[in-house]
């Protein structure tokens, strides 16, 4: 049995267990345990509850002392998994309007952008072969990611393209309000025209 040390010996799928485990308060403190050391063992809870002594349970939490602290944030334009060269879309310029309405759809709330971090990832990442997002194809990285994918390159990446993708809209929603003031200035100089125009 191979207890985690890092947050990197966590696929995606783990962590999101974990994190979901780590935030009940309304449930039983053994049950919770019980879920926790299933999501850090990526075991079934039956498996756990047939297996596991209290004691081992104990044990297995004490050695995690890494889940105390979120992962260290980072990211990287390629990346291997699964035998595959993948790129990441780390400029603002190249994200098409697909992706945009794809990741605003993942991340209303803090909780979705932990539980969609492999969609998020495979919104903003695809093979190197590869040239153009695909939604379709999207959907196939995003289960390879959550299987595979070690969950602190996941988590601080998805966070990086969740900042990146908010500070675009920031910056879309400046630019057209500039541009709708323009335009009413527009308006209104042509109004005022026409005004001028009548009265004469």
């Amino acid at each position: 049995m191979r207890i985690p040390q890092k947050w990197s010996d966590l696929k995606i799928k783990q962590f999101i267990e974990l994190r979901a485990a780590l935030e009940m308060r309304d449930i039983e403190s053994l049950d919770r345990n019980v879920l926790i050391v299933s999501a850090l063992l990526d075991k079934p809870v039956e498996w756990v509850e047939e297996n596991l002594s209290l004691v081992d349970l104990t044990n297995i939490i004490g050695q995690c002392t890494f889940t105390k602290e979120l992962p260290p944030a980072k990211a990287a334009k390629r990346f291997f998994l699964g035998g595959k060269l993948w790129r990441m879309d780390l400029e603002i310029k190249n994200i098409l309007p697909a992706q945009y309405i794809d990741i605003s759809l993942l991340t209303k709330t803090d909780e979705d952008i932990i539980e969609n971090m492999h969609k998020i990832m495979a919104i903003f990442c695809r093979p190197w072969y590869q040239r153009k997002y695909n939604s379709k194809k999207a959907i196939k990285y995003a289960e390879i990611f959550y299987k595979d994918m070690p969950s602190d390159f996941a988590y601080s990446s998805a966070l990086f393209f969740y900042h990146l993708y908010t500070a675009s809209l920031d910056a879309t929603r400046t630019y057209l309000l500039k541009q709708a003031e323009e335009l009413m200035k527009k308006v209104e100089a042509e109004q005022a025209r026409l005004a001028s125009n009548g009265r004469g």
